[in-house]
């Protein structure tokens, strides 16, 4: 049965947060995440050709603080971290008598801080490892303080999970473990991959393996090239970081953020960067690429419907058609699944075959007739209105609106204003640095502060910067100032 989506509107959505993947690799989650409307941060140690990566070494205390400060920036949403795991692999006690010097075993379930054996390069590679887990394991849990939403991934099979801080973060009340097949998403070798994580909306990416599909063997790969099949499996692929993207918008969406607009007519003010967008094409100036929503889908307004119990929520692919059923309008979409009941408990009977309390927001096509209809109505968008800040456009209707005599009033007031204010000023000017004296030459400097302060500007000290010449800072600006526009 279909229910209404909620009608709240929020002041912040998913554009205006962001997401950090740690230890990002090639960041395809990270693309992910960005395509859903997140900005995000991709951070490692080493750049990647095509790949926007933040350099960062995490071992190094000051570019480990910058991490930290994003980590605990107010509009940080969701942080991911794929702790290296080479030291940690359970493969390397997989025999391999082909090779004359095969990996050989740095950990064991009795020391997984590593074998007291090891020496030189093994003994180095062990420390600075451990040192990223305690890393990965001490931020998570600083982040679960402040309800922030984290998760940390490694082959089921790793010995890191056995790392003691580790263990500290997987005892956590909030923390869930999830579990997956990666040839599940599309990969080609049947491996298990393990999350924890306090977004439980996360347990909707577990899949067990149906043995219906070809796995490549393990082991070393054939060609001219030849390297470990490990190494080939452990970047996410297209159609894993997709759905778990999709994953974090249903946890934005459940802890009320606003998606991004579906059209282009569902843009508001709120929207602050697909306003300007689309304020350029507005204007006769169209951005290049996808940044603008289309004018119209080919499908309904979403509509929110509980899952039957035949139906397996696992079985259903974001984005893609539902198969016909009894239950769904013909060629529906399935637009965001939501595996989870509305106390935000986890329900493993609603994650296996359907219970009631899973539900998934499907989009249902136009019929023809329909559809023309709501064709004819479209506006192209060089002949749209712009769209415009809240403020902007009430400040425009109180001045349309109000009396001839009270904007004389206020012009009054003004001039009076600029008048007792003019001595100050050729002081103030007198005083100025050359090189800003010059550009500043007639800007009435004290008026500009006097009317930020009357209206009680959140940045009235940028009338000071001014002043100064706005020397150069460093540092991070105040949140409301740093993200949105």
């Amino acid at each position: 049965m279909p229910r209404s989506p909620s009608s709240n509107s929020f002041a912040l959505g998913i554009e205006d947060h962001f997401c950090l993947e740690i230890f990002c690799g090639q960041a395809k989650l990270s693309a992910a995440l960005r395509s859903r409307g997140f900005q995000v941060f991709s951070i490692d140690h080493k750049a990647r050709r095509g790949v926007a990566i933040l350099q960062l070494d995490v071992t190094i205390q000051s570019q480990r603080q910058l991490a930290a400060d994003l980590l605990r920036h107010p509009l940080m949403f969701y942080a991911h971290f794929a702790p290296p795991c080479g030291t940690a692999s359970s493969a390397r006690s997989i025999p391999l008598p082909q090779l004359q010097n095969p990996p050989k075993p740095l950990r064991s379930i009795e020391e997984p801080l590593g074998l007291a054996s090891l020496t030189g390069v093994d003994l180095a590679r062990v420390t600075a490892a451990n040192e990223l887990y305690s890393f990965t394991a001490m931020a998570c849990i600083d982040l679960d303080a402040i309800q922030k939403l984290w998760s940390v991934e490694n082959p089921g099979s790793s010995l890191m999970w056995l790392h003691p801080d580790m263990q500290k973060l997987m005892s956590l009340p909030s923390t869930v473990a999830v579990a997956f097949h990666t040839c599940m998403f599309g990969a080609e070798r049947r491996k298990e991959t393990a999350i924890w994580a306090n977004a439980r909306e996360l347990k909707a990416l577990e899949r067990c393996c149906d043995e219906n599909h070809y796995h490549l063997p393990w082991g070393l790969t054939s060609g001219s090239k030849r390297t470990f099949a490990t190494t080939e499996e452990c970047a996410y692929n297209k159609q894993l970081a997709a759905a778990w993207a999709d994953v974090i918008v249903t946890a934005a969406v459940n802890r009320g953020l606003s998606l991004q607009p579906q059209t282009m007519m569902d843009i508001t003010p709120q929207h602050s960067r697909q306003r300007q967008v689309t304020n350029k094409a507005v204007l006769g100036m169209l951005p290049r690429g996808k940044t603008i929503p289309p004018l119209l889908t080919d499908l309904m307004q979403p509509a929110e419907y509980i899952l039957p119990d035949s139906i397996n929520p696992r079985s259903l692919t974001v984005g893609a058609r539902i198969p016909d059923n009894k239950f769904f309008p013909a060629g529906a979409k399935l637009l965001r699944l939501i595996t989870f009941d509305k106390s935000g408990e986890d329900d493993e009977k609603a994650m296996g075959s359907g219970s009631g309390n899973a539900s998934a927001v499907l989009g249902i096509p136009r019929e023809p007739v329909d559809y023309l209809t709501e064709v004819c109505k479209l506006v192209h968008p060089v002949v749209q209105q712009m769209r415009v800040p809240e403020v902007i456009t009430l400040s425009m209707m109180m001045n349309a609106g109000q009396k001839a005599e009270l904007r004389a009033k206020w012009a009054k007031q003004a001039l009076n204003t600029i008048r007792d204010l003019a001595a100050a000023e050729k002081e103030l000017h007198n005083k100025l640095p050359p090189h800003v004296k010059t550009i500043l030459k007639r800007k009435r400097l004290l008026f500009f502060k006097r009317q930020l302060e009357m209206i009680d500007y959140p940045d009235a000290k940028i009338a000071d910067e001014m002043v100064e010449g706005h020397p150069l800072l460093v540092g991070w600006l105040h949140p409301m100032f740093s993200l949105r526009v």
